[in-house]
């Protein structure tokens, strides 16, 4: 979707990223637009991208909500990722490994928690026969 100039001075007013001077009568006039990310104001909205804060590839909407102005290197830097997370193929490689090796760890503890249970019933075995043979 390509959005017009209007539609990024709306995003821009509702967000409050314009920019604001007061002149030698007191009366404000607009300055440019601010990039939430680096700070930088820019003089025209051609330096700005409108960026969804929720990705579209993630589910991410179309509403005012979820748009915000950003200059061209913040958005392109950001991509698609949602507080941190990277969409890339490598990213949920990784995380389906590190998952797997949880699964590894839980079935040693598994393990190691049925060794105990051993012991404990041996150590059962072996308090009865004490007590059969003080009864003789």
């Amino acid at each position: 979707m390509r959005f017009t100039k209007e539609d990024k001075k709306v995003i821009a007013r509702g967000k409050k990223q314009e920019v604001y001077e007061e002149d030698d009568w007191g009366n404000l006039y607009l300055v440019g637009y601010r990039c939430p990310i680096c700070k930088r104001v820019f003089t025209s909205l051609d330096d700005l991208e409108v960026d969804h804060i929720h990705p579209r590839a993630r589910g991410g909407v179309d509403s005012p909500r979820n748009l915000r102005l950003l200059c061209t290197k913040d958005n392109r830097k950001k991509g698609s990722t949602v507080k941190g997370k990277s969409s890339t193929v490598k990213g949920k490689s990784s995380t389906v490994k590190g998952k797997s090796s949880t699964v590894k760890g839980k079935s040693s503890t598994v393990k190691g928690k049925s060794s105990t249970v051993k012991r404990k019933t041996s150590a059962v075995k072996r308090k009865t026969s004490a007590v059969k043979r003080k009864r003789r």
